[in-house]
């Protein structure tokens, strides 16, 4: 009898044990939820009261009951079921906010950013690892000399080498194609600028080394009241994959202008090729908006500022993984297409809305020979994907797919916008829950072919500015900011989507496959440079500007004419009468446009 007593009373003391337990964990619980939530203010008041009822409420309740002596067992034991469904959601609702203010912090730009720097030999040389150029000698040009110091010192690390200092980029090619340099060393964004005098400069060298560098970046925040200010964003799409922090050419240029008050966004497009003044290069030749990106991202949005007369507040810099992997997250979305046309890897696109992945959403954005209007309607194509992402991001179905966006998306995308002004967006648009009005519009211009201010020696293709559309962007811009509404550029029926089908080509031209072998290369630098241990050294940024030597133009060669265009043959026929006639394709890649005109005479801007 008494060993039952005993037992009964070690149970009774068990279950109180438990209940107290259970009471502690589900205060520390409500408690954590609440102070994260006023942490990080990312509510609305209305919700922000709702959300404190129950999580203060609800568990105050079971907490009480659990711990009350004349309170049935069986009933005691039903809300300790009750407490544990209730701490099973607070666990979920924690995991949702950990994830959100990691992934907003991890936007956040460090103040730094990464110049990389490539050991190049010619394929035929047999060199494969930077350990077989001891005793070789290295040629090279470095612009900064803050680089300058920083690279030299880490390839000393790793080689005992005859170093030679070149004048500029053709002194370097000229004398590696020469023999007369075992390798040279070269800051890796001048490639794309080569390629374009030298096509064939990616199939004919390897890299087989990559230093990397950090340098201080500039702060050039223009804070506002994001939640009454009109104001303007940069987005910038470099032209690499890997480390979002990188400089590159910048293949993506737009403003986007936006009314947080009329719910107004107006993007605005400034063609890669716009031939423009860079910031601090006034006396030098002009160059491409897109070499801007090669002195860090300051120096393309202070170039964009002197153009259209605005401030930009923040920068959004997104590259090539960045786009396949936020319309992967986002489960696909449906873009909308001016043209029936056929992109450079074969996917057949519908004029109106178009279902794509990240795959074919990227091929989307980046082809321009193969649909009428070439880079113009490929900026255009650019803002539609953009009103894409934005529609798919505010609808309701992204909520069961929220914390696997954000894994996802980790390291896909840099800005210099706060944590607090990205959680007064998202508060303003949880309280209003008000669509947006997206309007696009582009700058255009003229074919010609100049001297750049990032490589002088030789013409190059550039677009020469229209200033009627320079103006006309400037005005709209005004009219955003005046809290004018602007006629919406997405209003088509978008109840009807079409599914993108795959052309195969019998024979691909020799172009694409050189430009399919540089895209390999890359990812294939990309994998071995996380497997290199690399020591960052942080060095104070410089002025990168310097008068470039102006030496007279070489003599281009004249360029082969484009063969005729294989018969596509498509696995969807349905479609087939709506294809018009296309150019030959050229594979999309970060190179540079060749000149579609004669040169012109040399426009010397000194």
């Amino acid at each position: 009898m008494k060993k039952n007593k005993t037992k009964q009373k070690n149970k009774k003391d068990k279950f109180k044990i438990y209940l107290i337990i259970n009471s502690i964990l589900l205060t520390w619980l409500s408690l954590t939820t609440l102070l994260i939530l006023t942490k990080y203010d990312v509510l609305p008041l209305k919700y922000m009261l709702l959300t404190l009822i129950p999580l203060i409420l609800i568990p105050g309740i079971f907490i009480f009951l659990m711990l009350k002596k004349n309170i049935k067992k069986i009933l005691k034991a039903i809300i300790s079921v009750l407490s544990i469904i209730t701490m099973a959601v607070l666990i979920f609702i924690l995991v949702y906010l950990q994830k959100t203010f990691k992934f907003l912090d991890n936007l956040k730009d460090d103040g730094y950013i990464i110049r990389n720097y490539s050991v190049i030999v010619l394929k035929n040389n047999n060199y494969d690892n930077i350990e077989q150029l001891n005793d070789k000698t290295i040629n090279y040009y470095i612009k900064e000399e803050a680089d300058e110091e920083e690279v030299i010192k880490k390839l000393d690390e790793v080689v005992t080498s005859n170093k030679q200092k070149e004048n500029n980029h053709d002194e370097l090619i000229e004398k590696l194609y020469n023999n007369e340099a075992d390798a040279i060393l070269m800051e890796e964004s001048y490639t794309g600028i080569i390629e374009e005098t030298n096509p064939k400069f990616s199939e004919e060298t390897k890299t087989i080394y990559t230093i990397e560098i950090k340098v201080k970046a500039e702060n050039i925040v223009k804070e506002v009241n994001v939640n009454k200010d009109t104001f303007n964003i940069y987005i910038s799409g470099i032209d690499t994959y890997g480390n979002i922090s990188s400089v590159s050419r910048s293949d993506v240029n737009i403003i986007a202008t936006v009314n947080p008050t009329t719910h107004q966004i107006l993007l605005t497009t400034i063609p890669r090729d716009y031939y423009v003044q860079l910031d601090g290069t006034e006396g030098y030749y002009k160059d491409k908006l897109t070499h801007a990106g090669i002195y860090g991202i300051e120096k393309s949005i202070k170039t964009l500022e002197n153009l259209l007369d605005i401030d930009i507040n923040y920068y959004i810099k997104v590259n090539f993984s960045s786009v396949e992997k936020i319309i992967d997250a986002l489960g696909g979305v449906d873009v909308y297409s001016e043209y029936t046309f056929t992109g450079y890897a074969g996917t057949n696109y519908t004029r109106g809305y178009n279902r794509v992945n990240g795959t074919t959403a990227l091929e989307f954005a980046r082809t321009r020979k193969t649909v009428d209007g070439g880079d113009r309607t490929r900026g255009k194509n650019q803002q539609a994907l953009i009103q894409a992402i934005l529609k798919k991001s505010c609808s309701k179905e992204i909520i069961t797919k929220y914390t696997n966006i954000l894994s996802s998306l980790e390291g896909s995308f840099q800005t210099n916008m706060s944590t607090e002004k990205i959680t007064d967006l998202i508060k303003k648009q949880i309280d209003e829950m008000s669509p947006w009005n997206v309007t696009s519009i582009s700058l255009d211009g003229e074919n010609g072919s100049e001297l750049t201010y990032s490589y002088p020696g030789q013409e190059l293709y550039v677009m020469i500015p229209n200033e009627e559309t320079i103006e006309n962007a400037k005005t709209k811009i005004k009219q955003v900011e005046n809290g004018e509404m602007l006629d919406s550029t997405y209003n088509a029926d978008d109840s009807v989507v079409n599914n993108t089908t795959k052309s195969t080509t019998i024979e691909k031209q020799p172009e694409e496959k050189k430009e399919e072998k540089q895209e390999e290369k890359q990812v294939e630098k990309e994998k071995t440079k996380t497997e290199e241990k690399k020591t960052e050294v942080p060095t104070e940024n410089k002025e990168i500007i310097e008068q470039p030597e102006q030496k007279e133009p070489e003599q281009k060669e004249e360029q082969p004419e484009e063969n005729k265009q294989p018969e596509i043959i498509t696995e969807n026929n349905e479609n087939k009468e709506n294809q018009t006639e296309q150019k030959p394709e050229e594979k999309e890649t970060p190179t540079e446009e060749q000149p579609e005109t004669t040169t012109p005479e040399q426009q010397n801007q000194n």
